[in-house]
């Protein structure tokens, strides 16, 4: 148990590191078309770190990209839960357009308790988990 959650912290971390690896390498942001991959803006950032935490953060972005163990693939779902919850929440709030992001969200998730976490987010209100835990429900 320890391991995977030290895992999802680094994976974690390494999700902050990825969305500043998106805005640094996002086509839009760039003058070049092509953006670089994560693990070479993520070997970029760990420039000057010591070498046991860049090899640590460098092998969880590796893992994370590779979706090959079972604690990238449930850090990539919560990832995904994120951005589901937070377009739920845009929607409640009156927004438009964010079928596409809920849709998209939805569609990437891979472990059957991340996709009936998704199913409960969705036919609840934003909010109405909070209130259980609070009233103990």
């Amino acid at each position: 148990m320890a391991v995977i959650v030290q895992r999802l912290t680094l994976f974690d971390l390494d999700d902050t590191l990825v969305d500043l690896d998106e805005a640094i390498t996002s086509p839009q942001f760039q003058r070049e078309p092509e953006a670089a991959p994560n693990e070479e803006v993520t070997a970029d950032q760990m420039r000057g770190v010591p070498e046991p935490a860049a090899e640590m953060v460098s092998g969880a972005v590796g893992e994370y990209e590779e979706k090959t163990s079972l604690e990238a693939i449930c850090a990539r779902d919560a990832d995904k839960l994120e951005c589901l919850i937070q377009a739920i929440e845009y929607r409640e709030q009156g927004r438009q357009n964010v079928q596409p992001w809920i849709d998209s969200s939805l569609a990437a998730l891979k472990t059957a308790s991340a996709k009936r976490l998704a199913d409960e987010a969705l036919s609840t209100g934003s909010l109405e988990w909070m209130n259980r835990v609070l009233n103990g429900d």
